[in-house]
């Protein structure tokens, strides 16, 4: 994916709110896996098990630096895909 998204990168630069639609489907199955597991006493990674990795207050201190991971990468590919779109658009002839 990072490769596509290098070698054809997007034809228009993307809006500011990009990178936030792309954290929602992990924050939302982060959410469900919690829920879920606290009611079927499963979880899907050993790292979402609150037996497992000493309570809900670690997990939630996990997934805060996972988050502001993916937050960090997020906002670098939105970046790196409107300069390489505006690139693009340049060697078109066409200014964004």
């Amino acid at each position: 994916m990072l490769a596509d998204w290098l070698v054809d990168p997007p034809r228009t630069p993307l809006p500011r709110s990009a990178p936030a639609y792309w954290l929602v489907f992990p924050l939302v199955y982060l959410a469900y896996g919690l829920a879920r597991g606290a009611a079927v006493d499963w979880y899907p990674y050993p790292f979402m098990d609150p037996r497992l990795t000493g309570g809900y207050g670690r997990i939630a201190g996990a997934c805060t630096v996972v988050a502001a991971v993916f937050v960090g990468l997020a906002w670098l590919l939105w970046k790196v895909g409107n300069h390489l779109s505006g690139r693009r658009a340049a060697d078109r002839g066409v200014h964004t």
